[in-house]
């Protein structure tokens, strides 16, 4: 029986140690969507010292908020396993970030909970961005090009035109 508690200790601590150290946002969420515990991470990237009796509506904005609530009900109600989006989240500064969310669902003795993981994706939308203005700035320079430039190189050659017919006259 000791080694068994030892071996169920060890795990814990092994589990507590993932859970803390990990990369990502982790939150474990009750049947309502209130947070019941989050990892150091989650609490970085949104700008808290804790998370503990927020919501889910807290955790995105509209109309993300909206989406993810209905997806987390629908897997609250056994509906579904898991379910994937990219939400905007607010930080406690109110700088908006962008994120992938991965909720699950976690049955044990002990209640039914979800499990909700956040990743930063802001990067790559900025990225995204960046890349979206450069192609538009392309095509903007290339519609000024074909737009404005072409007859106003008709009007020169034709003025220049004038210019020789005149001179000849």
């Amino acid at each position: 029986a000791d080694q068994a508690q030892q071996q169920v200790r060890v795990e814990e601590e092994r589990f507590r140690t993932l859970f803390e150290r990990a990369g990502v946002g982790i939150a474990l969420l009750d049947v309502e969507g209130g947070v019941v515990e989050c990892n150091a991470t989650l609490c970085q990237m949104l700008g808290f010292d804790s998370l503990r009796g927020r919501g889910l509506a807290e955790l995105s904005t509209d109309p993300f908020a909206d989406t993810e609530r209905a997806l987390f009900r629908s897997l609250m109600r056994g509906e579904r396993d898991q379910y994937t989006l990219e939400v905007r989240y607010l930080r406690a500064g109110g700088d908006l970030g962008w994120g992938g969310v991965t909720g699950s669902m976690l049955a044990s003795a002990s209640g039914r909970y979800a499990i909700r993981i956040l990743s930063d994706i802001s990067p790559k939308r900025l990225a995204q961005v960046a890349h979206f203005q450069e192609t538009e700035r392309r095509l903007m320079s290339t519609e000024l090009h074909d737009a404005v430039s072409q007859p106003l190189a008709g009007i020169f050659y034709r003025l220049q035109l004038v210019e020789q017919l005149q001179a000849r006259d």
